[in-house]
């Protein structure tokens, strides 16, 4: 057996991962609602990347 203890951490990105179960949670379609519904300065794919982020968070 090899176990290995230490306190290093990743410092690359945690990048968000869209699961099926989030769709079959009762507040999913407000939360996905609410967060697009919110309003972004920029241009749309700006726009779309700061909404796509914010709702992983959320969602998360």
């Amino acid at each position: 057996m090899l176990l290995k203890c230490d306190n290093e951490q990743t410092t690359g990105k945690m990048y968000f991962k869209f699961l099926d179960f989030y769709t079959t949670q009762p507040e999913f379609h407000e939360i996905v609602s609410n967060e697009w519904d919110q309003e972004i300065e920029g241009n749309p794919m700006w726009r779309l990347q700061q909404k796509l982020k914010e709702l992983g968070q959320r969602l998360s």
